[in-house]
């Protein structure tokens, strides 16, 4: 698909689909790069529209900007890198609970699931569901 894709006719006014850094960021990825590198600044957007955002991905963006990679592709690797270690933490529990063949098959459902793309993109999805799980985790063996 993704061979073929490019080589289709989309519109009038787009003669190719191009690929790149940019597919990972779309919608709300935007606000958390903007409050990564502005911080909580309004004059790019309206008033109010990036104070819901809680500030631990920006904040983890902002400390890989430092370093001096992209700001797309630190919350790429930090939303992925997240993503992976809860389906670690996910194998873990379920193995202590139950057996290795149970938490193969719900650390399968959990990767393949079709909601596991926003463990993939510029989301804090990756992150809350590596600190739910481990929250999860504790309070299940404490």
């Amino acid at each position: 698909m993704m061979i073929i894709s490019p080589l289709l006719h989309i519109g009038l006014e787009n003669d190719r689909v191009d690929f790149g850094w940019e597919v990972f960021s779309a919608w709300d990825s935007i606000l958390y790069q903007q409050i990564a590198t502005n911080s909580y600044d309004t004059s790019d957007s309206q008033p109010g529209s990036n104070v819901a955002f809680f500030p631990l991905f920006p904040l983890l963006i902002r400390l890989g900007t430092a370093v001096g990679l992209p700001s797309n592709f630190v919350g790429i690797i930090v939303n992925n890198i997240a993503f992976f270690v809860t389906l670690f933490v996910v194998y873990i529990w379920i193995k202590k609970s139950n057996s290795d063949l149970a938490a193969r098959w719900v650390v399968a459902i959990l990767a393949w699931c079709p909601l596991s793309i926003f463990g993939t993109v510029i989301y804090t999805e990756g992150v809350f569901l590596l600190f739910s799980s481990l929250a999860l985790f504790s309070l299940h063996y404490s």
